[in-house]
């Protein structure tokens, strides 16, 4: 048997930060252990689909469609622009355009990002966030915890739509 058909209707994976990233003006990856200084975090999954912490990268082992929602929570130290991304091969698969306008008064502003991406056995996927590249290099976006990545592999009929205007 296949490692496809073993997990066809049972693939799926979790991961939530119990921590907050230090801070970062640069894109950076919430799930990445580099991205603290003392990285909590709690998973859950099927063993088709890998977790490594040290890089942020979540590994896949069994080919299909997965819904993969990516929902984060940011603090500002100054007023921006904030941008999260799911990369597939460290390709943007869904990039949000600047998201929100975060004022830096606003504490915990929360953002969620979905879509269906078609996995191959031995890709990976990660998540990034980034305070618009215009903005001052000062600024700094953290991830605060309770940031959460979830993938679950989509069987049967599926959909995804995406609005790109008001």
């Amino acid at each position: 048997m296949s490692r496809d058909n073993e997990f066809a209707f049972s693939s799926y994976f979790s991961v939530h930060t119990t921590t907050d990233t230090t801070g970062s003006h640069d894109e950076f990856n919430p799930f990445d252990s580099n991205s603290y200084s003392s990285y909590g975090y709690a998973t859950t999954g099927s063993s088709d689909i890998f977790y490594d912490a040290t890089t942020g990268k979540v590994n896949f082992y069994a080919s299909g469609v997965y819904l993969a929602v990516l929902s984060f929570t940011t603090t500002l130290s100054n007023t921006a622009l904030v941008i999260g991304r799911i990369k597939l091969n460290g390709s943007d698969v869904s990039a949000s355009p600047k998201l929100a306008q975060v004022h830096a008064a606003a504490t915990n502003a929360e953002f969620t990002l979905h879509t269906l991406i078609e996995v191959n056995e031995c890709d990976y996927l990660e998540a990034t966030i980034q305070i618009d590249p215009d903005s001052a290099d000062s600024y700094k976006a953290t991830s605060q915890n309770g940031t959460h990545l979830t993938l679950l592999r989509s069987n049967g009929d599926f959909g995804n739509i995406l609005y790109t205007t008001d």
